[in-house]
């Protein structure tokens, strides 16, 4: 039953992000459909103008953005292989003879807290012997 709730709620969010979509898209080519009406045949040209320039400079701005992405994930993978086999490396040149065990808990993180032997008690003497008072 849990997963038929959840692929309801994963559907209605789908249904309501493409109305809204829809609904985004719509004013968007309203405004333009209205402004085109405005507008005068300079202002058209103008505007197609525009458009031509701004359609493959958007093209090549995606491609450079692209390309850039690509390589940052090339070097990503090349620093995780290169890691790897450093790793590999150095565990091939020491070897331990002997496997120690797991240390509990208690052992791995001791190192975090503070080393307390014991408490250390002073005790105040007074020269003529009388109890001290708070």
């Amino acid at each position: 039953m849990k997963k038929h709730h959840e692929f309801l709620d994963d559907m209605a969010k789908f249904v309501g992000l493409c109305v809204i979509a829809v609904i985004v898209v719509g004013l968007l080519i309203g405004l333009v459909y209205g402004l085109l009406g405005y507008l005068s045949d300079n202002g058209r040209r103008l505007l197609a103008t525009a458009l031509i320039f701004a359609v493959p400079g958007a093209y090549l701005m995606g491609w450079q953005y692209a390309k850039s992405h690509r390589a940052g994930i090339e070097r990503g993978l090349d620093l995780k292989l290169g890691g790897r086999e450093r790793i590999q490396q150095a565990g091939a040149q020491r070897m331990p003879s002997v496997t120690q065990p797991m240390p509990t808990p208690a052992q791995r993180f001791d190192d975090l807290l503070p080393k307390v032997q014991s408490a250390v008690i002073v005790q105040r003497s007074d020269n003529d012997n009388s109890p001290i008072e708070l």
